[in-house]
């Protein structure tokens, strides 16, 4: 359940102390993504060993689809979180706009507060 407390601390301290070499904001954007991918990584496990306690708790084959879809559906609004988060980073690495960075930084941030709070 720590699993994305790590990453969640990395992406602030990150987008904190990025130094002088590579630009800041491609340094900015490899944090974003390093981070999203970090989130993804513990919400894929996560949503793995969830999806078993499920069925495993499940009482009937008809509990358990009924359970699963319900989950699935809701699963679903992390998943396009992650979309977004990829969409806008690569937005920002095409555009090379301050508005399209702070969005890549926004969603970044957006998805792993959410997976953070779905998996504690």
């Amino acid at each position: 359940m720590r699993t994305l407390r790590s990453p969640v601390v990395f992406f602030f301290l990150a987008l904190a102390l990025i130094a002088c070499g590579t630009s800041q904001r491609e340094k900015t954007l490899r944090a974003s993504f390093v981070t999203v991918n970090a989130a993804r990584d513990g919400f894929v496990k996560w949503d793995a060993q969830a999806q078993a306690r499920i069925v495993s708790e499940a009482t009937t084959f008809d509990a358990g689809r009924v359970a699963l879809e319900k989950y699935r559906a809701d699963r679903t609004k992390v998943l396009e979180g992650f979309e977004l988060a990829y969409r806008a980073i690569s937005a920002a690495l095409l555009l090379e706009d301050d508005r399209s960075l702070q969005s890549a930084i926004a969603a970044g941030r957006v998805v792993v507060e959410v997976v953070g709070h779905l998996i504690e």
